[in-house]
């Protein structure tokens, strides 16, 4: 009888961990995110800076939203208007707008 009971908590803890986990993986740097970011002058290092910044401050408080639903100038907006509440510097948002762009642009 307990263990009857135990399954639907056990069942909703891994679906909520799971949901968690998936929630907090940006999208990788692939070697074609690399390819475009090359074309822009983007150095790897802001790309990987920009995915742990977006996985560590964003992702604190906001799901992960598809970069595609966002322009170049809606983009700047919001992590301008975030900025200071993320405690970022003006490197931490170029690297974080270099990320979210390439991201976008990559096929």
């Amino acid at each position: 009888m307990n263990t009857v009971r135990a399954f639907p908590v056990f069942a909703l803890v891994a679906l909520l961990a799971g949901c968690e986990t998936g929630m907090r993986t940006a999208p990788p740097i692939t070697a074609a995110t690399l390819a475009v970011a090359a074309k822009h002058h983007v150095p790897p290092a802001s790309l990987e800076a920009g995915r742990q910044l977006y996985m560590r401050r964003c992702t604190e408080c906001h799901r992960m939203m598809p970069m595609e639903d966002y322009g170049d100038a809606k983009m700047k907006r919001i992590v301008d208007d975030m900025a200071r509440r993320a405690k970022l510097i003006d490197a931490d948002k170029e690297s974080l707008l270099d990320y979210l762009r390439m991201t976008r642009e990559t096929p």
